[in-house]
């Protein structure tokens, strides 16, 4: 499971995934942090978006704006599930999972077809005649 954070806020960057590579994901505009807006309302280390296993949960780390899970202020250590909103200074992120691509389908071939494809059409048509039946005898 990847977790990703979807960037909800109107302007070009709307839609965006922000993927979180790490398990441990900073926000914030301290050089150290993965995502550093560029905004006063963003603390230098405002939150941490944490992901083990299949339990993902953002922290606030007690920046004068605070960090809001869908519009609620948190103190602490939060869970989150797929679909909660979290708002960052003035940004609003959406929790999303990133889908895998689709996996290729794999289709057995009958045994013709097998047998088609090892042989060139010309060796093909002849294995597939009985004996005597073929132009040749004929």
């Amino acid at each position: 499971m990847r977790i990703q954070l979807l960037v909800l806020n109107e302007g070009p960057m709307k839609g965006k995934a922000v993927k979180l590579p790490v398990r441990e994901f900073l926000i914030g505009r301290d050089p150290a942090c993965h995502l550093r807006p560029n905004s006063g309302l963003v603390a230098p280390r405002h939150c941490m978006v944490r992901v083990f296993g299949p339990s993902v949960s953002v922290e606030d780390l007690g920046g004068a704006a605070g960090t809001r899970v869908n519009g609620e202020r948190i103190r602490g250590q939060v869970e989150l599930r797929v679909g909660d909103r979290i708002g960052v200074g003035p940004l609003l992120f959406e929790v999303s999972v990133e889908k895998p691509p689709p996996a290729r389908q794999i289709v057995e071939p009958t045994d013709e077809e097998a047998a088609a494809m090892l042989l060139d059409d010309g060796d093909a048509e002849a294995a597939c005649q009985a004996p005597g039946d073929s132009k040749a005898s004929q």
